[in-house]
């Protein structure tokens, strides 16, 4: 069984904002998969808003220290009243 870890956590999130993060120390035969997790983080009715978030990555390249490393950004497009959220950005890691 495989199992996915929480890599980073966005505790709050602006309505349209997007954030990113730089994450280094993959191997050159490692493959990895990015998955994330929104929930609301305002005091609305979780019904009046519609928790939505957007996961992209940016740049591969070789970090500092000769590892791998990628930038990914994460975009809120969550609709309705006050719609902050938290993000987890979890990382599935398979090494080849």
């Amino acid at each position: 069984m495989s199992r996915a870890d929480e890599v980073f956590h966005w505790d709050q999130v602006d309505p349209n904002d997007t954030v990113g993060v730089w994450i280094w120390g993959y191997g050159d035969n490692d493959v990895v998969l990015y998955s994330i997790v929104p929930t609301l983080h305002s005091n609305e009715p979780s019904s009046a808003v519609q928790v939505q978030a957007q996961l992209s990555e940016d740049v591969t390249k070789r970090s500092s220290d000769g590892s791998v490393a990628r930038l990914v950004w994460v975009q809120n497009k969550s609709v309705g009243p006050q719609p902050y959220i938290s993000v987890r950005l979890l990382e599935f890691v398979q090494k080849f």
